[in-house]
């Protein structure tokens, strides 16, 4: 089994369960939201404060689009220095 570059599962132990008690999906450790989307979504507000709308405007940036990208790689750092 080949090492996930996203970090897993951001919550392994909140599967879906089935009426068993077991887990309803084939791998557990897969279902839902990933750890890099989790680091990415609370590194937002500090992605935020590094470039206001109108100066990423002037600077021919989309601010939606500069903050995600800001937020995958501040995501991604975190990933690689928990390997570490």
């Amino acid at each position: 089994m080949s090492e996930r570059k996203d970090g897993g599962s951001a919550f392994p132990g909140m599967e879906h369960f089935g009426q068993e008690g077991g887990c309803g999906y084939t791998d557990c450790s897969s279902y839902g939201m990933s750890l890099r989307d989790w680091f990415a979504g609370h590194a937002i507000p500090a992605a935020m404060t590094v470039c206001d709308v109108q100066e990423c405007n002037k600077r021919g940036y989309n601010w939606e689009k500069y903050i995600a990208i800001e937020c995958y790689a501040i995501a991604d750092a975190m990933i690689e220095a928990r390997g570490k």
